[in-house]
């Protein structure tokens, strides 16, 4: 007489056939708890992720540019959409375009990762040559 042997409990197993069968309501859970504390903590996880784009500009630019070359129609209809919504900016950022920058920051005197930072874009003459420290602390501050 054979006897049995009971099959062992395997909770890997169970947990990929619990998640193949439950997928969409956990990926919608997940996306909630994200959005939840994106809107909770939105202020740190601004800082977070420019704080990641800062130390890994070149891997961004890449992602972004690899982006705009396998989605050409997604990526002229953003910058449709920004020209759109942004008549003055963009004709104040093109003829800001033609005035070279000064060599050092106004505020600070530091001498990299020099831009145009504009007061008021209907005035698009009046700008200042910032680095990009202080033309983002601007911002901040809303200026």
């Amino acid at each position: 007489m054979k006897i049995k042997e009971k099959k062992k409990f395997n909770k890997r197993e169970y947990d990929r056939e619990h998640y193949r069968r439950n997928r969409k309501a956990i990926l919608r859970k997940t996306q909630k708890r994200r959005r939840e504390y994106y809107h909770k903590n939105k202020e740190s996880v601004r800082l977070q992720q420019r704080e990641y784009m800062r130390k890994n500009k070149e891997k961004t630019n890449k992602r972004r540019k690899d982006y705009r070359e396998k989605n050409p129609e997604n990526a002229r209809k953003y910058y449709n959409k920004y020209c759109r919504l942004n008549p003055e900016k963009r004709k104040a950022k093109s003829l800001a375009r033609k005035i070279p920058l000064k060599s050092s920051c106004e505020i600070c005197g530091d001498k990299d990762n020099l831009q145009r930072h504009h007061w008021r874009y209907d005035k698009p003459f009046l700008i200042n040559t910032l680095c990009s420290t202080r033309h983002s602390v601007q911002h901040l501050k809303k200026f």
